[in-house]
């Protein structure tokens, strides 16, 4: 099994790791939540080991990762945290919390109980739609009606990314997260250069084709159809 280990607080000592390679586990680690998401996207874990001692931080890594690694149990490793706290873990999507000192055998029995259920990933379409514009992710390919779109792997990557979040306002920083991996120094203007270079070669509102990728000035971009699509409360500026 494939196991990867959030790991900024070191909490795993190399024993613990030592004893889960011998019981079968491949263990990956990361110190910080940029570069455990690109791993979780990239690589198939069954198993993730969280700890942070920032409480926070640790509700919206648990938050990422069940939407990026939604096949993986997500296991929090914590002194203590109270029922409030717990709930609040489990609503986000963790599948275990393991108190820690603990005895290697104790968790060892706790990630065998958990791994004996049955965790499968929410049904993944094998194309996305929206108008006349879809995307076959597994093959790589984009089409706007007849016609097939040629688009490099990062301008997929990002379409790929709004299609997943269609109808929601998403950041400029959430975005560079979501499609650029750790090792990137991507800025926002990167984004800005890739998304007028995606507008361009999917239509931008020509030919009476609807304009898919809309700016809300001051907070970001939307992905959706204008027409219900875009929040109708406040006075959201879009283009």
């Amino acid at each position: 099994m494939r196991a990867l280990a959030i790991d900024p607080d070191r909490i795993f000592s190399r024993d613990i790791v030592s004893g889960l390679g011998q019981e079968g586990f491949l263990v990956d680690r990361a110190g910080n939540l940029q570069k455990a998401v690109w791993m979780a996207r990239t690589i198939p874990y069954d198993l993730i080991f969280l700890n942070f001692s920032n409480l926070a931080k640790l509700i919206e890594t648990v938050r990422k990762l069940a939407e990026e690694s939604p096949s993986a149990f997500l296991v929090a490793m914590l002194p203590y945290v109270n029922v409030e706290r717990r709930v609040q873990l489990f609503d986000q999507g963790l599948d275990e919390i393991i108190i820690y000192p603990c005895y290697f055998r104790e968790l060892l029995v706790k990630i065998r109980g958990l791994t004996r259920r049955e965790k499968k990933p929410p049904p993944k379409s094998a194309s996305f739609r929206l108008d006349n514009l879809e995307i076959e992710p597994d093959k790589f390919l984009v089409r706007r009606g007849s016609r097939e779109i040629y688009l490099c792997r990062k301008e997929f990557d990002l379409l790929y990314f709004l299609f997943r979040h269609q109808g929601k306002v998403l950041s400029k920083i959430r975005i560079l997260e979501g499609v650029w991996d750790s090792n990137s120094d991507a800025l926002t203007n990167t984004l800005e250069v890739h998304i007028l270079k995606l507008r361009r070669k999917i239509g931008n509102g020509a030919a009476g084709r609807p304009r898919l990728i809309h700016t809300v000035y001051g907070r970001g971009y939307l992905f959706g159809l204008r027409s219900g699509a875009i929040p109708t409360t406040g006075t959201l500026p879009v283009d």
